[in-house]
């Protein structure tokens, strides 16, 4: 048997028409979140194939996919910890352990964090459910009005859904200021986004990407026409200890990218501004990815976006953990928290000994002091780290 696994990546397979393969799609076999599984098997034995999860019969949950040769089934209702997959064609036999971990968390990144606040009823997803801050996923659609939009408003917009944008009913009669968008597949189709909402890990996640609800429901056999099979994973700047859950912008602010046929997905604890630890940010994002491909299929590839904070995650979990990101898009760039606090934290030392001297520094004799070119870099720095020091007549 052969199975080829990614680190902390998608599984990949290849059809070989010696061998019966299994494979993990949504992430490695051990990883395995929330009793949910995408599998994929090749079997060119063209024999009776039979699979067992755990000793049950779940043959019938596999169907052919889009590659030919390959059968696909989201296997679902796994056992916490350690479970059994076992496939035979009459010829050969197989098998593949799979161990599950609770969609909560944690998977790898250690014990949970406490306290820990809630804030799912901030993001409009009603009370928490339970000590984890999990709520009920939601799917809302929106679309994109002919109204012109100034882009700097939407950037300014911090929450909620972003101007430019409208709620659709999918029941009632299509409005007519729909505007249309043309892919990078060179469709030109209603900018209709279906948005779903909901927590995995602890964290609010969003996953938008264009699509017609007069159409079929997406999954895996049937990926939204309008997707060009490509994810923009974005990440948010910031660096700051955290004990809450977070909030994050819509996936929504990134219209070009959607509207070019992208699948986009955000997470409250991708955002470095919300919880500053690049282990908890790689767990988080290969959970809200291993979701996303058991919902809607295996994104190829998977493109991280995002400065200054999120320029750190994309480069961190791209050298940490290959296989979850395929290309990073940062700006912003730092290369990680910790070449970045030492002169974070002189900056601060020197605003303070500025402030409380008697002397009345200029700004040129601040930054002949702290060795940069202008003072103003400090106050970047500090206005994103440590506001508290930035003063009126700085």
């Amino acid at each position: 048997m052969r199975i080829g696994v990614a680190l902390l990546g998608v599984s990949t397979i290849g059809v070989n028409a010696a061998a019966l393969e299994v494979s993990v799609l949504s992430g490695r076999p051990d990883m395995v979140t929330d009793g949910n599984a995408l599998i994929a098997i090749a079997d060119q034995s063209r024999g009776p194939l039979r699979v067992q999860l755990n000793g049950k019969d779940v043959t019938g949950a596999f169907r052919p996919g889009s590659t030919p040769g390959l059968l696909l089934a989201r296997l679902s209702g796994l056992r916490r910890g350690d479970n059994r997959l076992e496939a035979s064609n009459g010829g050969q036999a197989v098998h593949l352990d799979l161990v599950n971990h609770p969609v909560t968390g944690p998977v790898f990144s250690g014990p949970h964090q406490q306290p820990f606040i809630c804030q799912t009823d901030q993001a409009g997803l009603g009370k928490a459910l339970d000590g984890a801050c999990s709520a009920e996923t939601r799917t809302r659609y929106y679309y994109r009005t002919k109204e012109t939009v100034d882009p700097g408003q939407r950037r300014r917009a911090r929450t909620g859904v972003p101007p430019g944008f409208k709620a659709l009913d999918p029941a009632a009669p299509r409005p007519s200021d729909v505007r249309t968008t043309t892919t990078s597949a060179g469709r030109t189709v209603p900018f209709i986004v279906r948005v779903e909402t909901g927590t995995i890990n602890r964290a609010i996640y969003e996953i938008a990407f264009l699509h017609d609800p007069k159409g079929d429901p997406p999954d895996p056999w049937n990926a939204p026409s309008e997707w060009n099979g490509r994810l923009v994973y974005g990440f948010g700047g910031g660096c700051r200890s955290g004990y809450r859950q977070g909030l994050t912008r819509s996936a929504l602010q990134n219209a070009a990218a959607v509207g070019k046929g992208y699948a986009v997905a955000v997470s409250s604890q991708n955002v470095f501004g919300n919880n500053c630890n690049d282990v908890i940010s790689a767990e988080t994002m290969m959970m809200v990815k291993e979701h996303f491909i058991e919902s809607y299929g295996v994104p190829v590839p998977t493109i991280g976006v995002g400065g200054s904070g999120g320029s750190m995650q994309q480069h961190l979990i791209a050298q940490n953990y290959p296989g979850l990101l395929d290309a990073i898009i940062p700006g912003a760039s730092y290369p990680d928290p910790t070449t970045l606090a030492p002169p974070v934290t002189d900056c601060s030392l020197l605003a303070r000994a500025f402030e409380n001297s008697s002397h009345e520094w200029s700004d040129q004799q601040r930054s002949a002091v702290s060795g940069y070119a202008t003072w103003a870099t400090c106050e970047s720095w500090m206005r994103s780290y440590s506001p508290s020091l930035i003063t009126p007549q700085s």
